[in-house]
């Protein structure tokens, strides 16, 4: 498996954001996200993490929020490829990631992910 940076607009994180958001509401009645929901536009960093014929398996992405603080957008894992270690590898790289210019058009390459605390059950 690997995790790689990618657009907002890539058609696979666009694929698993939209099972996310279908997991969402099928899990809390129907409702959605409050506030903005993310954009291009928004967005400072995306990951998607593949397996190694090329097959997206999970996404996340980063919302710059200013000082140093960001929100976690969109974190998914296709459920057949849950407890694999597929969030912890995308969270890890997320957590690396150093660029935070939402206007930047060039996925920065990934440094090598550091351990961090469990974000999710994968």
């Amino acid at each position: 498996m690997k995790v790689e940076a990618a657009f907002w607009d890539d058609v696979d994180v666009q694929r698993l954001a939209a099972e996310q958001q279908a997991e969402v509401r099928a899990r809390y009645d129907g409702k959605g996200e409050p506030g903005t929901p993310p954009s291009a536009s928004d967005i400072s960093v995306v990951l998607v993490a593949r397996d190694d014929g090329g097959t997206a398996l999970g996404c996340g992405a980063l919302r710059v929020l200013g000082d140093g603080v960001a929100e976690v957008k969109r974190m998914y894992v296709a459920p057949a490829e849950r407890g694999r270690g597929v969030a912890k590898s995308a969270g890890s790289s997320a957590a690396s990631c150093s660029s935070t210019d939402p206007h930047d058009d060039t996925p920065d390459p990934l440094p090598t992910p550091h351990p961090i605390e469990r974000m999710s059950e994968d």
